[in-house]
């Protein structure tokens, strides 16, 4: 009797993780190892980043309303809005919301300015 392995798919992605399902149960994967698996030629993680980011895509479209159900905060990394930049938001903290979709917004404070940007 022969076994055949199950090809991993995405059943959900997030930021920075994707959550995979085959032979060996359903997981997180950060998407770093996958980029790195990728980057060494490995065909089935370029399948499985693609995957992801249609599955990231119709997460997004499908969310009626973007609500921030976690919070996180993080140093200052950089500016979050191109279109309306805030340099008085920069330099102290971003706070980064997370949806119930999987989007995520950061937003910059210093003191009371703030350079919020969009939920992608």
């Amino acid at each position: 009797m022969s076994t055949t392995a199950t090809k991993p798919t995405v059943v959900e992605a997030a930021h920075s993780y994707l959550r995979i399902v085959d032979d060996s149960g359903t997981r997180w994967v950060p998407k770093i190892d996958i980029h790195n698996k990728a980057f060494a030629g490995d065909a089935t993680a370029r399948q499985l980043l693609v995957d992801g980011e249609r599955v990231f895509a119709a997460q997004l479209a499908a969310c009626k309303g973007h609500t921030a159900i976690k919070t996180r905060d993080e140093g200052y990394s950089g500016s979050v809005n191109a279109r309306r930049p805030n340099p008085s938001a920069r330099g102290w903290i971003t706070t980064v919301e997370t949806c119930t979709c999987g989007a995520e917004r950061r937003t910059n404070h210093n003191g009371q300015h703030a350079e919020r940007g969009a939920w992608s």
